[in-house]
């Protein structure tokens, strides 16, 4: 082998080579080539410069050595054996005869192949002690040379020669360690960016190289010094890269961020380095954390998955402790995590700070909250969980990639900046039965709190793809599931700035993009966003009701609001048993909440590119089914509904329907889809009732359009429930106060024709009951010509909330 030698304070660069030479060809014996022994030369460059760890780019020190073997490949292959009394750089070969018109030569002899040489790994070296070039092999190869005789390992001779030359490159560094280091057994390299290549033949280079270490023992200077050899490749670092410099011993794992002072440029037959110089910038990575007490002002540092684990044991219970990630955190190799808080009382806060860091291959299965928190009590902000797979192992229970429920009675829970990417989640399901049953989200199955308190907060959180799949029962769908979260249930909170995007769920009731089932809380969604979402539902025979939306199922809440949320491309797979559907939600209800003086609201909300079909009765672009107390302003809905023999489909609100004499308002909405349904079907809204259409006074539908190019409805005989351009049957004293149509509709009715109403109100009757069951409004016709822009402009429209500057107003 070449005999590496160490100079004091040099820097070296593993260098790979392999040598293809061109000698004569041998005597023929009837074609053939004789076999027999012969001596050739081959000399190492007289240039050998010392370096020191500042200098790139320097030559590589090579000396001939004891036991050195080259292989040479013509037609055919033999290897060649040092011969006694060599020098540093010239030295004799006895070998057989090689015949062929062009050779390859390859360092070291133990190569025999192109191959071998293209593949050769660089990773299996272990450097045996401090400073030690034993391990360097000199990997080298001359391809396509003349001869093999007189050969020297040189690119100009290979040139000289009409060959190629490749060799291996040493990347040297030196580390000063902390003063109780013991045994060395491993360094690593990382970069953020790939910078390295671990064969000769790679064409993509990797982020990290690593070199084993035979148990080095440093000095009393702390100082390790290695060499690393790696192919032959130019790679060129600039100045400013951070490298991850790790350093394993018997009893730890250091860890340190090194940022380069100048350019590393690393190539063939040179020495490239650096030296990391302080010793009080190391973390240990193989300690409980790599640093810190859990305290706010010094939280537990993690850099690992096993120290992400031990934040399980070290929460405390009525206290709070801190934790903050250092790096990336892989947990593919975690299958037994245990979500963090998860005993009676939900006592154990945690505060969890990413650092923008991310947490990829978790998974978690358990029987209670499956999850990365359980309970959250506390918070868990700046993190993004990539590539997350969820299973309970008994029924009933929630399940989410951040924690199963948020917040817990009097417990507050906040999810700030996080990003939860490809989740999937199965579950046994069977857990339907009941008011609430459970919950499934790819960020949370639940959250939960007292009424009248705020205590449940969610800001800048996305769902970047989640998958959630069918139960073990096939005829035992679970509720309560959404592309965000599954229930959120009682109390108070809110949802700022979030999305979710490509989502595939299946399930029963209560099923939506961004919530599955919103229940009596006063919760406040302001700024969020649904997009690419695909719903199933099983609901069969006696079920009926579906409760399916593009963003929350079922919206129960009281004086709960909607502000600026927005669905774009709703899929959703049913059949005519699944009532009760709309593109941004199934149903909304609930009480008047006495501070804000209002019931559930949707304000400046939309739905777009979305085709709802195989549904039931109550079907929405906007909402499918308003049973109580609903205020609707500035929104608007683009979605073509194809209700069959369905009845009370709109293009904003399938029906308002319920006993009590509540808050049911909208106003400056529109609609522009294609609608078609059996009976009660209206551009804007299927039935308007409160509990009889002769008396009903409940309802108000101002200053709206239906921009729809048809309404169709299959209605054939006067004793059917009338449909209408605007609203299919309304009540005959509501308040339907100057709502347009669009002049060019389509309206489809065997025994109805589209005519101009005037207002009307409790003073008022409806002119339409010339029938028993005729209720229809149509309003009145916008301008020929004019654009939907300029049609709500000229209603009053704010220039505020709506831009009117295309075609169709669009909310700002």
């Amino acid at each position: 082998m070449i005999a590496r030698h160490f100079y004091p304070a040099t820097l070296f660069v593993t260098v790979s080579i392999v040598l293809l030479w061109s000698c004569s060809r041998g005597a023929t014996n009837n074609g053939k080539v004789e076999q027999k022994s012969e001596t050739i030369k081959v000399s190492l460059p007289s240039s050998i410069t010392k370096v020191s760890v500042s200098d790139n780019g320097s030559s590589y020190p090579l000396s001939w050595q004891l036991g050195d073997e080259i292989t040479v490949i013509g037609s055919s292959v033999n290897t060649f054996s040092i011969l006694p009394g060599f020098t540093a750089t010239e030295a004799e070969f006895s070998g057989l005869t090689v015949g062929g018109y062009k050779f390859k030569i390859i360092h070291p002899g133990t190569i025999t192949s192109i191959t071998g040489f293209n593949d050769y790994d660089y990773t299996k070296a272990v450097q045996s002690a401090n400073g030690n070039m034993d391990h360097i092999k000199y990997v080298t190869c001359i391809t396509d040379a003349k001869t093999y005789k007189d050969v020297t390992f040189s690119k100009e001779w290979a040139e000289a020669n009409g060959a190629t030359f490749t060799q291996s490159s040493v990347l040297k560094v030196e580390a000063i360690l902390p003063e109780n280091a013991t045994a060395t057994t491993k360094l690593t390299l990382s970069a953020e960016n790939p910078f390295f290549y671990s064969t000769n033949s790679s064409t993509t280079p990797v982020r990290e190289v690593n070199l084993g270490l035979n148990n080095i023992v440093v000095g009393e200077d702390s100082k390790l010094t290695v060499y690393i050899e790696l192919p032959g490749k130019t790679v060129n670092i600039p100045t400013g890269t951070e490298i991850r410099v790790s350093v394993e011993t018997v009893d730890a794992s250091y860890v340190q961020t090194y940022t380069l002072a100048s350019a590393l440029n690393i190539s063939g037959g040179k020495v490239s380095g650096f030296a990391v110089n302080d010793a009080s910038a190391w973390l240990n990575e193989g300690g409980r954390y790599l640093s810190g007490d859990g305290t706010e002002s010094n939280p537990y540092l993690i850099g690992s998955a096993k120290q992400l684990k031990n934040i399980y044991e070290d929460l405390v219970a009525d206290g709070c402790v801190w934790f903050s990630l250092a790096k990336d955190i892989d947990m593919s190799g975690v299958t037994d995590w245990k979500p963090l808080n998860t005993e009676s009382g939900f006592k154990k806060k945690i505060f969890f700070e990413g650092n923008n860091h991310t947490i990829t291959n978790f998974s978690c299965s358990e029987g209670t909250y499956p999850s990365f928190c359980g309970v959250l009590n506390g918070t868990v902000q700046n993190v993004t969980f990539d590539g997350v797979s969820l299973s309970d192992t008994k029924t009933g229970t929630y399940m989410g990639t951040v924690a199963g429920c948020v917040g817990y009675n009097n417990i507050t829970g906040t999810v700030k900046n996080v990003t939860v990417k490809d989740v999937s989640i199965r579950t046994k399901a069977l857990s339907t039965a009941g008011a609430n049953g459970a919950g499934f989200g790819a960020v949370a199955g639940e959250s939960l709190g007292v009424t009248g308190e705020q205590n449940c907060f969610f800001e800048n959180v996305s769902v970047k793809g989640f998958t959630f799949e069918e139960s073990d029962n096939d005829n035992d769908w679970p509720r309560n599931v959404g592309g965000f979260i599954g229930l959120v249930r009682t109390a108070g909170g809110s949802f700022k700035n979030c999305s979710v995007e490509d989502v595939n769920i299946k399930g029963w009731i209560c099923l939506g993009g961004f919530a599955g089932y919103e229940r009596a809380g006063l919760h406040m969604y302001e700024n969020c966003t649904v997009k690419n979402v695909t719903l199933t539902s099983n609901v069969g025979g006696a079920d009926r009701v579906s409760y399916v939306a593009g963003f929350i199922g079922c919206f129960n809440s009281n004086g709960a609001s909607l502000d600026n949320c927005h669905v774009n491309g709703f899929t959703f797979n049913g059949n005519t048993y699944c009532q009760v559907v709309g593109g941004l939600l199934g149903q909304s209800y609930g009480g008047i909440d006495a501070g804000l003086g209002h019931g559930p609201k949707i304000t400046r909300c939309s739905v777009q590119n979305t085709s709802l079909s195989s549904i039931g009765d109550k079907c929405g672009g906007l909402i499918g089914f308003v049973s109580s107390n609903t205020i609707i302003e500035d929104s608007w809905a683009n979605v073509s509904i194809a209700g069959g023999s369905e009845t009370m489909i709109g293009g904003l609100v399938g029906a308002f329907d319920g006993a009590s004499a509540d808050q049911r308002e909208v106003r400056r909405c529109f609609a522009m889809g294609s609608v078609s349904g059996g009976s009660m079907v209206g551009g804007l809204i299927g039935s308007i009732k409160q509990s009889n259409y002769d008396t009903d006074k409940a309802h108000l539908v101002e200053n709206c359009i239906s921009w729809n190019p048809s309404v169709s409805s299959l209605r054939n005989n006067d004793n059917t429930e009338s449909s209408g351009a605007i609203i299919g049957m309304a009540g005959k004293y509501n308040t339907l106060t100057n709502n347009l149509r669009n002049p060019a509709m389509t309206f489809t009715d065997s025994t109805e024709a589209v005519y101009d109403q005037e207002n009307t109100d409790e003073n008022h009757a409806l002119n339409a009951g010339h029938y028993s069951k005729h209720y229809a409004y149509h309003g009145k016709a916008a301008s020929t010509g004019a654009s939907l822009s300029q049609v709500a402009s000229s209603m009053g429209w704010s220039a505020d909330v709506w831009n009117f500057s295309g075609s169709t107003p669009q909310l700002k």
